[in-house]
């Protein structure tokens, strides 16, 4: 329990890193290859990288419960993933028609966390050697 928690907590630092620099880089590109740079950029890219980050939060917070509950885990990770793909489209859905946000900065950093996690794969730990498990 105490393993599996510690493991939680590593990947939800690696990821937040992770979602921060990615979205660090994608406003550092769009600045570079826009003819302006509005505050619609910059607040997509601050919003969608929220949404990726606690997508991956309530998806592991739902796991975790699940595996803590098994007789009704199935409903668990439905209920999850139904709350935040409803949240997730309906703030992205206002900021949109709102003119708050700009799609592209909003929407690419919902692969952030995925890029994060295979980063940390692949990069070595301190006081964890590659290959050691």
């Amino acid at each position: 329990m105490i393993r599996r928690n510690e493991e939680i907590r590593r990947q939800l630092r690696l990821v937040g890193a992770g979602v921060g620099f990615f979205s660090a880089i994608l406003l550092l590109i769009v600045a570079l290859l826009a003819d302006e740079f509005t505050i619609q950029m910059a607040l997509g890219a601050v919003v969608g990288a929220a949404l990726a980050f606690g997508n991956f939060f309530f998806t592991a917070r739902a796991v975790v419960r699940a595996v803590d509950q098994p007789d009704i885990a199935q409903a668990i990770i439905r209920r999850s993933y139904t709350w935040r793909m409803a949240i997730i489209f309906a703030v992205l859905e206002i900021g949109f028609a709102a003119q708050w946000i700009w799609w592209f900065t909003a929407t690419v950093p919902f692969i952030f966390p995925k890029m994060s996690l295979y980063l940390g794969e692949i990069l070595p730990r301190k006081g964890h050697p590659k290959g050691e498990g």
